[in-house]
C-alpha cells in the first residue's frame, strides 16, 4: 500500500493503478485467484454450450429443418402482414360505416323534424282553410237569403200591380 502511494507521489500525472495489485479493492489476492478460477469455469461453460447449440444448428441445417423453419416463418410473417391489412381495411370500412351512419341518423332526425313543423304548419293552414270556407259559405248564404228575400219582395209587387186597384 505505502509502495502504491510512494509511486503516485512521484509521478501523479502518469501513475496508473493495477486492478490487480490495487491494494485498495474489496478482494485480496488470494481472492482474485478464487474470482479469476471461477470466471475461468463460467466461460468454458459458456463455451461448451455454445458449441453444443452450433452443433445442433448444424444438425438441423444439415437435415433441411432450419431451411424449412425458415420458410415456414416467412410464411407466417406473410400471413400477420395480410392479417394486419385487412384488420386495418376493415377498422376503416367500419369507421366509415359508422360515420355515414351517424349522417343517415341526423338525417332522419332533421326529417322528423321537418315532418312536424310542416303537419303542424298544414294543419294550421288546414284549420284557416276551413274557417275561410265556413265564412264564404254564410256569406253565400246570407247573399242567398236576401236574394230571396228580393225575388219574393218583387213578386208580391208584380201581383200586387197586376190586380185592379179597389179603392
Amino acid at each position: 500500500m505505502h509502495g502504491v502511494r510512494e509511486a503516485w507521489l512521484a509521478d501523479p500525472i502518469h501513475f496508473t493503478l493495477d486492478p490487480w495489485t490495487d491494494p485498495w479493492k474489496e478482494h485480496g489476492i488470494s481472492d482474485l485467484s478464487e474470482l479469476r478460477e471461477h470466471h475461468e469455469q463460467e466461460l468454458q461453460s459458456l463455451r461448451e454450450r455454445l458449441r453444443a447449440t452450433e452443433k445442433e444448428r448444424d444438425d438441423l441445417a444439415g437435415n433441411g429443418d432450419l431451411q424449412k423453419l425458415r420458410e415456414e416463418l416467412a410464411r407466417a410473417r406473410n400471413a400477420e402482414t395480410a392479417a394486419m391489412a385487412e384488420l386495418e381495411s376493415s377498422s376503416r370500412r367500419e369507421l366509415s360505416a359508422t360515420a355515414e351512419l351517424q349522417r343517415l341518423q341526423l338525417g332522419m332526425s332533421k326529417a322528423q323534424g321537418l315532418r312536424k313543423e310542416m303537419q303542424v304548419e298544414a294543419d294550421y293552414l288546414g284549420a284557416q282553410s276551413i274557417s275561410r270556407c265556413l265564412e264564404l259559405s254564410r256569406n253565400n248564404k246570407t247573399m242567398l237569403d236576401s236574394l230571396m228575400f228580393e225575388q219574393s219582395q218583387s213578386r208580391s209587387l208584380c201581383t200586387q200591380s197586376k190586380q185592379p186597384y179597389s179603392s
